[in-house]
């Protein structure tokens, strides 16, 4: 029999306590201190109720199985699963309803993960009455002859990553049909990434160009120190930074028109326009202005309003 005693420090102490006959009238009692155990036990015990709980918590699949493919143990909180967990211990792979190529190539991932030790992820696609799911299984050895299976969904993840990549190839494509010249720019003055298009020019050459110093450009300094300082200013206050200025390209004045917007903590997106052929329309139409005022003060008697 066990029993709990009160220690003179308070602490209470397990035993163990055995009881023999000894004589006629009379027997042996041998008390054996099993503190530690007790612990132990208790330890042991708290630690299965947390894995248990853990276990309950986490919404993937688990499965242990054989080196030959047998299932040993599982763990599923489907509420539909695929395979009837009251045949599952004991079934081979094969009988689950899955592609059987599917199969084989995690039973190979498996044996790739005996022969290195190493983890290995498959990811595939299942379409059935549920409809498209993504899934990911990563296969764990966990002893000489058996491995762990666990199967997430992660059909909102791929989901993620598709529309991402359609954003971006949308992005993508709306920026190549955007006629501007783009660049981003670290606020220290590094050149991060860009796209040119004619006649804006900044470098004789655009190799090596990315990590290239934005004074080191073919380019007026004061404009270059104009733009520098919009950026910052495009950073700190999270507002679109506007400013023109007059340029020669090959001997030619051209008129261009850069944006700055902030794109990061430390670092904005400068876009440049050449403005060059708006500029000049503007400038003839003023001139047709300043030509029929003029008429008009001459001749006045012509003119009536």
């Amino acid at each position: 029999f066990e029993f709990e005693a009160t220690l003179d420090d308070g602490s209470i102490s397990y035993r163990e306590g055995r009881v023999s006959p000894s004589g006629p009238e009379e027997f042996l009692l041998i008390t054996r201190d099993i503190t530690a155990r007790k612990e132990a036990e208790q330890a042991l015990k708290g630690s299965e109720e947390r894995s248990r709980a853990l276990l309950e918590a986490i919404p993937d699949n688990m499965f242990r199985l054989s080196r030959d493919g047998i299932f040993l143990d599982y763990h599923s909180n489907e509420v539909a699963p695929l395979m009837d967990p009251a045949t599952i211990v004991g079934a081979t792979v094969y009988d689950y309803p899955v592609p059987r190529e599917l199969v084989e190539r995690i039973m190979a991932a498996a044996e790739v993960a005996f022969d290195t030790g190493a983890r290995q992820t498959v990811e595939y696609m299942l379409d059935d009455e549920r409809g498209v799911r993504y899934q990911e299984a990563r296969i764990t050895p966990s002893g000489e002859d058996e491995f762990f299976v666990v199967v997430r969904d992660v059909t909102d993840r791929k989901q993620s990553e598709q529309d991402l990549q359609l954003s971006e190839q949308r992005s993508r494509a709306l920026v190549e049909a955007i006629p501007d010249s783009m660049f981003r720019i670290s606020l220290a003055g590094r050149i991060l990434d860009y796209r040119v298009e004619p006649p804006i020019r900044l470098f004789r050459s655009e190799e090596d160009m990315i990590g290239s110093d934005v004074y080191d450009a073919d380019f007026p300094r004061e404009i270059t120190a104009r733009t520098m300082a919009l950026g910052t200013r495009a950073v700190e206050t999270g507002e679109l930074q506007l400013h023109e200025y007059e340029v020669e390209i090959d001997g030619e004045l051209h008129h261009q028109e850069a944006r700055i917007t902030p794109s990061g903590e430390d670092e904005f997106l400068l876009i440049v326009r050449d403005v060059t052929q708006r500029k000049q329309q503007e400038q003839e139409l003023q001139s047709e202005r300043d030509f029929v005022a003029k008429v008009v003060n001459l001749a006045p008697t012509y003119f009536c309003v």
